[in-house]
């Protein structure tokens, strides 16, 4: 009897299990944020895949796919593995909505402003419902739409007729509409019974759950405003979804403010003024911070969610649109220059990122499926970033320095080298000059120093005296030079491949064109791969493989492309060779992993 009640016992709690597995419920910001206490950081390229338009609204998953759709009106199905397409349904106008998935059924909106149920497993239609006629909006600026939220038997979800909708999920059918003021692109926030968002003409609203009855409705600056009068353009929408932090109701808005609402009363407990820039994101909470990004004003904010008062800003390269999500303690959000920040969630410092080759417009906002950050962008790109380890306290005792000489005119053209600076400044390298070069590489103790080259040029004060230049001294007590183009010690007069032998025991050859044996393709080994490095690259002065100490990529004639060479007694200094093309931006994510080769 025991036995079989344990049993009984056993396939209860299974079936409990799977149960939940099956009702799994996802939505756009439904959780934002996800407790992690190991050190690792998403920043490593796990795939990306290019679809048939930009992508404006975020991924929604499950445990096998992530689900987006395109501004070309295509909802995709794609692995969650290798990002291959599983299956494609299109309804013929822009998807700017980030599904809603629950019990392998997907819902979420178009521009033809209509409401799909679509089925997860193959992607068949079950049901669609159209909304009403849209109302004037003729200051749109916005690139979404509200995205359907899934609580219980019902989906709410705001339309461009101005209603909010509370909809039955099994058929569509209406189970009551709350009119606003304007278009609704906001997608709702529930809680304890209350529906939370905002309108176009800068209302946000509280209503029953229950049967749409209204409870408040608070004013921003927005709503004084007259467009087309004193301002020529929106500074009225709420276009993000409300965050709640206990009593607190916390959004923003295109009139340039940040708000702090009482969720109970309505009435206003503090705002912050973003000076007239956009406040288009969603907040995101954790630890009583609220954290968003902001339009004109190209940076992350973090607020206490009581006072509003701010704790930190972070300076972004583009407009931050997008929303943030939180992964343990780090802040994970994208920027207009497709550039995807990644920010201590206490401090906003920088603690890693990921960009793509092109700077794309990036309003989709980043998502955890809990095995990997995905995220997509305007030029129809959707990455998958997975983890690796990460020491934060290690990262910030590196001193880290990118050599950068203006109208330099070795080896990089068309502003790659301002590029390959740049990317290296946003990873924690300061720029220097020729004379803090000479400083450094003459530090009594570099190894702890990386240095790396946007200039590819060395001053030939460091290599004069071959094994005793101050150069080669460097290297032996541990130093490391990471080098993306020919060495230069080559420049040293006329391809002085002598020098290179004598200085740093590298012989590429005769002092002469024969040392460059010509623009060969070459092929990142597994190594090189395990470091990010491209698949292939085409370049000059390969070299035998027995010159160095480590291959990550070789030519077609079997010569070392990128490798690494050793100095020193115990093999700490390290020259690490790579190539980025000379004049053509190409993805260099990988260059900031090079630092951690051993």
């Amino acid at each position: 009897m025991k036995s079989f009640c344990k049993s009984i016992l056993f396939w209860t709690v299974i079936a409990s299990c799977v149960a939940q597995i099956h009702s799994q419920t996802n939505f756009f910001r439904q959780k934002n944020v996800h407790e992690m206490t190991d050190a690792k950081i998403f920043d490593m390229p796990a795939w990306s895949v290019t679809l048939d338009g930009p992508m404006r609204g975020s991924a929604a998953y499950d445990s096998k796919n992530v689900y987006i759709g395109t501004a070309a009106g295509t909802f995709y199905a794609l692995d969650q593995l290798d990002g291959k397409t599983v299956w494609q349904y299109s309804t013929g106008s822009a998807i700017h909505s980030t599904a809603a998935y629950e019990e392998e059924k997907l819902y979420f909106t178009d521009n033809k402003q209509s409401l799909y149920c679509l089925s997860a497993k193959n992607g068949k239609l079950n049901w669609k419902i159209d909304f009403g006629d849209r109302l004037p909006y003729e200051w749109k600026y916005d690139y979404w739409y509200s995205s359907p939220v899934i609580l219980q038997n019902k989906i709410l979800v705001g339309a461009d007729d101005g209603f909010m909708y509370c909809l039955d999920k099994e058929n569509g059918k209406v189970i009551w509409k709350f009119k606003a003021e304007s278009v609704i692109r906001a997608t709702p926030t529930v809680e304890s019974g209350v529906v939370y968002f905002g309108d176009c003409d800068g209302h946000v609203y509280a209503i029953s759950l229950a049967d749409g009855r209204p409870l408040w409705r608070f004013e921003t600056e927005g709503v004084k405003f007259i467009l087309g009068g004193e301002w020529y353009y929106d500074r009225k929408a709420v276009l993000g979804t409300v965050a709640i932090s206990d009593s607190v109701c916390i959004v923003g808005a295109r009139d340039g403010y940040l708000y702090g609402i009482h969720k109970t009363t309505g009435k206003k407990i503090w705002v912050e003024n973003y000076d007239i820039t956009w406040v288009c994101a969603s907040v995101v909470v954790k630890d009583q911070i609220a954290i968003v990004g902001t339009s004109d004003g190209r940076f992350v904010r973090a607020h206490d969610v009581n006072t509003g008062k701010e704790l930190w800003t972070t300076k972004t390269r583009g407009i931050v649109w997008s929303s943030a999500v939180i992964i343990g303690r780090t802040v994970y959000v994208s920027d207009g220059n497709s550039i995807l920040y990644m920010l201590d969630y206490k401090t906003g410092e920088k603690i890693s990122e990921y960009r793509t080759a092109a700077l794309a417009s990036c309003f989709s906002s980043p998502i955890f499926t809990g095995r990997a950050v995905v995220y997509g962008n305007d030029d129809g790109q959707v990455v998958s970033l997975e983890e690796r380890p990460f020491d934060l306290t290690k990262s910030k005792s590196e001193k880290k320095y990118i050599f950068w000489q203006k109208d330099n005119p070795y080896n990089f053209r068309k502003g790659i080298d301002v590029k390959l600076r740049d990317y290296y400044n946003d990873n924690g390298y300061a720029t220097i000059d020729s004379l803090t070069l000479i400083s450094l590489i003459s530090s009594p103790k570099p190894d702890s120093l990386i240095l790396t080259f946007a200039t590819n040029f060395f001053p030939d004060t460091l290599y004069a005296g071959g094994k005793n230049s101050v150069l080669r001294k460097y290297l032996d007590k541990g130093g490391r030079l990471i080098l993306m183009s020919m060495n230069p010690v080559v420049y040293d007069t006329i391809y002085n491949f002598g020098r290179l032998k004598e200085t740093l025991d590298l012989d590429y050859g005769p002092n002469d064109l024969r040392s460059f044996h010509g623009e060969y393709p070459a092929f990142a080994n597994a190594l090189g791969k395990k470091y990010q490095l491209p698949a292939f690259w085409v370049t000059h002065c390969s070299i035998k493989k027995n010159q160095v100490d480590t291959v990550l990529g070789d030519d077609e004639n079997g010569l070392a492309s990128a490798w690494i060479k050793y100095y020193g007694s115990n093999k700490k200094g390290a020259i690490i060779q790579v190539w980025v093309n000379q004049s053509k931006p190409t993805d260099i994510n990988y260059l900031k992993y090079l630092k951690d080769i051993r």
